[in-house]
């Protein structure tokens, strides 16, 4: 785990490090996207600006013929931001895992009434969590074994620790789409700027841990206790033999894999309730604002960010997703983020698919705003 947490430190701090220039900076939350695509818009979304990660993912004719398209408010849930091959790992995984567990515990609880030792909850308690027991020792790894059987031990106790990591990354993944659909969204009721990686200006600076506190702290609270109390389930014993007379039997030394019980059946509710949490979030939470949701689809939020020409230093200033008429001419509006007073917050209109999104956000007068 120590060694894989470095390699990812080291590819943390070279990407950050490497690509920090002012023309190559990595893309490491969605005001770095709006940032980039508003500065250097993105020609191939051209006339594309009501498309939604679902219409990207499920139609290549919206790329070869962009067609105007009736706007209809949505409210979509949280889950429909994650795509469902997103969903099935980290739900595959946690359900694998947790059927894993079960099974180890039913087999170490088959293994103490082979021992003739009760395993009713009060006996299973009285164990200790994570504390080493006669009764819940196995793999007895003798003095003339190879060193191969001693680290294939260590091995299978230090496993669980690598799959909670794996968990952790698929976990974190569904959460962060989730979120950074809903930070996406709020452009669509208030006036806010940018938040990046290295702000500039009133551009205001990531979260610590790339998603708000009052998300990301209890997760990284809860999967490291789920570390601990793996660490307290399977665990690596050296045994040690003394002479009757208290003297250390120097001859003889062993090691054996140790298990608590009551360790598993909390890392297992553990895991469950952390699974059972996510779902519910997907199914309770609600994108209220009726935005199209993008998500982490680049495709879909470049195409919002096809600001004016005239408009160079829109990345800089306050930003809301709504209504301006751009263009008199034309029967059709055009939903933009502006920092004024929106004509509309887009409900039930035709607009044209080449509506530009973001836009500048200094106030300037009714007069060059046609508002």
């Amino acid at each position: 785990v120590c060694i894989f947490n470095l390699l990812k430190c080291i590819g943390i701090c070279y990407t950050a490090l490497y690509h920090s220039t002012p023309d190559d900076r990595p893309l490491a939350n969605i005001g770095d996207a709006i940032c980039s695509f508003l500065q250097d818009p993105d020609k191939t979304t051209r006339r594309m600006s009501l498309v939604s990660k679902q219409q990207i993912a499920e139609s290549d004719e919206i790329w070869r013929k962009p067609t105007a398209q009736m706007y209809q408010f949505r409210q979509p849930r949280w889950l429909y931001a994650v795509s469902w091959k997103r969903w099935s790992l980290c739900i595959g995984l946690t359900l694998a895992t947790i059927i894993t567990g079960t099974i180890f515990l039913a087999a170490g609880i088959t293994g103490l009434k082979n021992r003739n030792f009760p395993t009713d909850v009060h006996s299973l308690m009285s164990m200790g969590f994570g504390a080493v027991h006669p009764k819940s020792l196995v793999g007895f790894i003798s003095p003339s074994a190879s060193a191969k059987s001693l680290y294939l031990s260590i091995g299978f106790s230090n496993l669980w620790q690598f799959v909670i990591s794996l968990l952790y990354l698929a976990y974190n993944a569904v959460l962060t789409a989730m979120l950074v659909a809903n930070e996406w969204d709020e452009f669509g009721k208030t006036r806010k700027t940018l938040r990046l990686t290295s702000p500039q200006g009133h551009q205001r600076s990531s979260y610590f841990i790339s998603v708000p506190l009052k998300y990301g702290l209890p997760v990284l609270v809860a999967f490291g206790a789920l570390h601990y109390t793996i660490s307290q389930s399977v665990f690596l014993v050296y045994l040690i033999r003394f002479l009757s007379n208290g003297v250390e039997d120097v001859g003889y030394r062993s090691a054996a894999s140790g298990y608590s019980c009551l360790a598993i059946i909390t890392s297992l509710g553990l895991g469950f309730v952390l699974l059972l949490l996510l779902i519910l979030a997907g199914f309770l939470g609600k994108y209220q604002n009726g935005t199209p949701l993008a998500s982490t689809c680049s495709a879909a939020i470049s195409a919002a960010c096809h600001r004016p020409s005239r408009d160079t230093q829109a990345h800089m200033f306050q930003v809301q997703w709504g209504v301006v008429s751009s263009n008199p001419s034309t029967h059709y509006e055009e939903p933009r983020v502006l920092s004024y007073r929106l004509k509309d917050r887009c409900r039930e209109r035709k607009f044209r698919q080449n509506a530009r999104c973001l836009q500048r956000t200094t106030v300037r007068s009714h007069a060059q705003l046609q508002l």
